[in-house]
């Protein structure tokens, strides 16, 4: 889970938590796996391929985003201000703008 004191994970069904990373308002999504995905509020992408336990930098959207999510395509795709929606076809290395919202 995600909170505002960064990742949080439970190994035995919510009994209890442990913090996994403490970056600040991230954003998580899960399309795989071995493929959970991070994005903090600077907009820097995160992968974990082992649930968490380690993180590696992949690439930025450009902004702090309010959503993330994973197609069932594997496509990531994030809101940020503007507002806009952006996709990641690459898993987060490379975002395009998909739509500015009100434009």
């Amino acid at each position: 889970v995600s909170t505002d004191q960064g990742i949080f994970v439970s190994r035995n069904d919510g009994k209890s938590w442990r913090q996994r990373d403490t970056t600040f308002g991230a954003r998580i999504a899960w399309g795989a796996p071995d493929a959970l995905h991070a994005a903090g509020k600077d907009g820097n992408i995160k992968l974990s391929a082992d649930g968490g336990d380690s993180w590696q930098d992949v690439g930025s959207i450009g902004a702090g985003p309010k959503e993330l999510i994973v197609s069932p395509k594997g496509e990531l795709y994030a809101s940020v201000a503007g507002p806009e929606i952006r996709r990641s076809t690459d898993g987060g290395k490379t975002w395009t703008k998909v739509i500015a919202i009100g434009a």
